[in-house]
């Protein structure tokens, strides 16, 4: 799941609460496209929101607005 090649995502935390893991606490993400991924306190995540969007994740947001 981690780490995203390509063009990057926007990511929403999914959980509030974070797991346990060997590698520190886990935190989930998932992306409007649909890609969902984990990072830990060894493997951070890039921060959510600094990122362009990928095609898909705007051709749904102009849904959403539209509706």
């Amino acid at each position: 799941m981690f780490p995203i090649t390509g063009k990057a995502h926007y990511f929403n935390q999914e959980k509030a609460l974070a797991a346990i893991t060997t590698q520190g606490r886990a935190y989930f993400w998932r992306s409007l496209c649909g890609i969902v991924t984990v990072s830990t306190d060894k493997m951070p995540m890039f921060e959510p929101g600094n990122w362009d969007r990928c095609k898909k994740y705007e051709q749904k947001l102009a849904r959403r607005a539209a509706a």
